[in-house]
């Protein structure tokens, strides 16, 4: 599981499901619209924000 949280407030803003094998990468777009993560079953996931 992601999860987003404030810095400002502490509070949390999203979850996003994530696959059940290991995290390995995540990465955000340089214009902050798209999440893309990577795991260890090989699965990559593209998440748009919005």
């Amino acid at each position: 599981m992601i999860k987003f949280w404030s810095l400002t407030s502490k509070g949390k803003l999203a979850t996003l499901d994530q696959p059940t094998e290991k995290l390995l990468s995540l990465v955000i777009s340089a214009d902050g619209k798209y999440l893309i993560s990577g795991s260890a079953d090989k699965t990559v996931k593209i998440w748009q924000n919005g």
